[in-house]
């Protein structure tokens, strides 16, 4: 078993996870923004302290947004909106030169869901050892991707895009 797939087995326990929100709360993606940081510890809660593995668009309507039991989610998409936002500023707090850059542990909200996922972030090393290229006998020509101290090599025609956002 290598490193990659050890990382993965071992799964973060679920008071690591809950300090992890309670940072990405108390950010600065969302120091001003009470609703999106209620939102965020509405979820990350019904998820590690209450168990929850579906948290649905109308509870989150009547319990973040202050929303009538039979308000209808075709009409009013307050939900839909406010958590397509959380997601960019979560994503924001792990990239770039933001506040979590050098979490271990990040989390998101996939796409369809409304439950916050938690892995550990990939190492250079296993970015690197995913975008190796075996050794070829023809002269394919190659581009180098440098990010830091390690040199990705991979074949031209490959998404430059992917392998950048692999690498972010």
């Amino acid at each position: 078993m290598n490193e990659s797939t050890a990382r993965e087995l071992k799964l973060p326990d679920l008071s690591t996870c809950w300090a992890l929100v309670e940072r990405v709360a108390a950010s600065s993606q969302l120091k001003r923004a009470t609703r999106l940081r209620d939102l965020l510890l509405f979820v990350g809660r019904r998820h590690l302290k209450e168990g929850c593995d579906q948290i649905h668009e109308q509870v989150i309507g009547v319990e973040v947004f202050d929303r009538s039991a039979a308000y209808d989610t075709n009409v009013d998409n307050i939900v839909r909106a406010n958590v397509s936002e959380l997601r960019k500023r979560v994503d924001a707090y792990f990239e770039g030169e933001g506040e979590g850059r050098d979490e271990t542990l990040i989390m998101e909200i996939p796409r369809g869901s409304y439950v916050p996922v938690f892995r550990y972030r990939p190492t250079a090393q296993e970015i690197a050892a995913e975008f190796e290229v075996p050794a070829t006998t023809q002269t394919d020509k190659t581009d180098t991707l440098i990010s830091g101290a390690t040199s990705v090599s991979f074949r031209r025609g490959w998404s430059r895009s992917g392998i950048v956002a692999g690498l972010a």
